[in-house]
Parts: C-alpha cells; structure tokens; sequence
C-alpha cells in the first residue's frame, strides 16, 4: 500500500473532478486552501492508492473527514459512515433549503440542518437579509447578539483631545457605543 500517487494517476483524479470538490462540490478555485488527492477509503482502513479510491477534496473536506470511515452522530448517538463520492449521489443525501426566496443558504444532510456561520450584514433591494457564508475552516467567537445590536467605534489623536488625563501616555483614543 503506497502513498504515492504518480502523476498519470494525479492528472486522471483531476480530470474527472473537473476543477469541483468531490465531497462538497465547490469549486477548487473558490477555496482559499485548493484542493487535494484524498484517499476516500484510507490506507489504514485497507484503501488502495488506485483511481477508484482518490477524490479531489477542499481541504476543510479532506481534513474534516481525515482517515476516518464514518463519525458518531450528535443526534442518534449512532455511527455513521462518511460520504463516499464513488458510491453515493449527492442530491439523495444532502439538499438546499430557500429561505427569503433564495436558494443556497441552508444545507441539509439526509433532511436535518448543517450547522454553518453566516455573516448578515443589511438588506437587499427586496428586503431579505444580505447574507454572507464564511469560510468553513473559519470558526467565528461566539457571541450572544441581540436584535439591533450595533456597535461603533472610532480611534483619534491623543494629542487632540481637550481634558484627557495627563497621565495617559498613549498615542490615540479608541471610543466605543454599542447602540
């Protein structure tokens, strides 16, 4: 069992993925990372380095998954075995909700919710919130947000500042309002 995956191998496993994430199904050329040969059974689990075996993965994909076969479900505590993009069709296990009218903002898996970060940031045109996803290998701080809950701030000049305390040593002033 080699690791060693030779070109001719490499250029056919490319092809066949067409540029896309077999797992995920971005496009390699959206992600911030590329994209990588995985072993969908791996080699510990007796895979074999042949073209049946490799899929092009986005590396949260690759290194979510690892050389693990499957995970323990949070929901019914029960194993269960990881995608496998030889074997499974895509559209019979995961799908795509719309919410306020546009598709692609909630995933699901087998018709439960994926958990995903979403940055809101205003409104569109019709009313709908203005929605970004964030990177999958980002994990934002958690935070309780409350509705409306704003905050500004602005950073000036020390040296312009009337009535600061003679103490105060630092170049600038940053100023905060959580509105």
């Amino acid at each position: 069992m080699s690791r060693y995956i030779n070109e001719d191998l490499s250029k056919k496993v490319l092809l066949r993925a067409n540029g896309i994430c077999e797992y995920c199904l971005i496009t390699i050329e959206d992600t911030y990372f590329g994209g990588e040969l995985d072993h969908i059974r791996s080699l510990k689990h007796g895979g074999q380095t042949e073209s049946e075996n490799l899929a092009l993965a986005c590396q949260p994909c690759n290194r979510s998954k690892g050389s693990d076969l499957g995970s323990i479900s949070a929901t019914s505590k029960t194993l269960v075995r990881f995608f496998n993009p030889r074997t499974d069709k895509w559209r019979e296990h995961f799908s795509v909700d719309i919410i306020n009218g546009a598709p692609a903002n909630e995933l699901k898996c087998d018709n439960r919710k994926l958990i995903t970060a979403y940055l809101r940031v205003g409104f569109e045109s019709d009313g709908a919130w203005r929605t970004f996803g964030l990177r999958k290998d980002f994990q934002p701080a958690v935070k309780l947000a409350m509705e409306d809950d704003i905050t500004a701030s602005t950073v000036v000049a020390a040296d312009g500042l009337k009535n600061l305390d003679s103490d105060y040593v630092q170049a600038s002033v940053k100023f905060v309002k959580n509105c």
